[in-house]
């Protein structure tokens, strides 16, 4: 029986796919309404004022790169969505979310504790449908990335500044009444502007079919034992 070793939450700042059968506690702290997991995603419903999973720390927090899968299930109000904030204050951070009013996704930076819209996608974010999403946090700058589930563009922020974080953890939301969304494959790892990609090959590497073996045999002739040699 073949066995792996490989270890997504040891690779990654913070890996979860949500294949258990509830909320890791060790990696999320919770609050509010319904916070479930349902067959490998992270459920959440808000029906009241707030519900939101959130990490329960984020360190570093400048020079990574956070990406998820992301499903809108209802966005009664404008309040579904992801967040990066200070974890003493929210002084100074982003909000990602999709408006109720547009059905865009829609960029806001806070500084100073005064909001901005920063930019929304020109399309809007259908219901009831996977979407990858991708954000690039410098710790000065903030770019937002929408993608098709299966990771082709379809729209970026372009980098936007807003003022540093020192301390502060990655929220997952549902803000107000009739809010509802699901995340899925919700990876946080260290920024590089060229990720490692694998690009070539030696020979040996690349061919395909099953390995040929090879021997030889000193001295050919003789009384045993002979030396053989793979």
């Amino acid at each position: 029986t073949a066995t792996t070793t490989s270890d997504p939450g040891a690779t990654y700042f913070l890996f979860d796919n949500f294949s258990d059968s509830s909320l890791d506690t060790q990696i999320w702290s919770w609050r509010g309404n319904v916070v479930e997991v349902v067959n490998g995603e992270l459920h959440l419903k808000s029906t009241g004022s707030w519900t939101e999973v959130s990490t329960v720390n984020l360190t570093p927090l400048s020079n990574i790169t956070i990406e998820m899968r992301w499903r809108v299930k209802a966005n009664a109000n404008e309040g579904n969505g992801i967040t990066l904030v200070n974890s003493v204050s929210d002084q100074n951070c982003w909000y990602a979310f999709r408006s109720s009013s547009t059905g865009r996704l829609t960029l806001y930076t806070r500084s100073g504790g005064t909001w901005a819209k920063r930019w929304e996608s020109p399309s809007s974010v259908t219901l009831n449908t996977n979407y990858r999403i991708k954000i690039i946090d410098t710790g000065s700058t903030v770019t937002l990335y929408l993608m098709t589930d299966a990771g082709a563009a379809i729209a970026n922020s372009g980098s936007k500044s807003y003022d540093s974080l020192t301390t502060g953890y990655l929220g997952l939301s549902e803000y107000r009444s009739g809010d509802e969304g699901y995340f899925d494959d919700v990876i946080i790892r260290a920024y590089s502007a060229t990720p490692p990609a694998a690009t070539d090959f030696s020979g040996e590497q690349e061919t395909q079919g099953p390995p040929i073996v090879g021997f030889t045999a000193t001295p050919t002739v003789g009384l045993a034992p002979l030396t053989v040699q793979f």
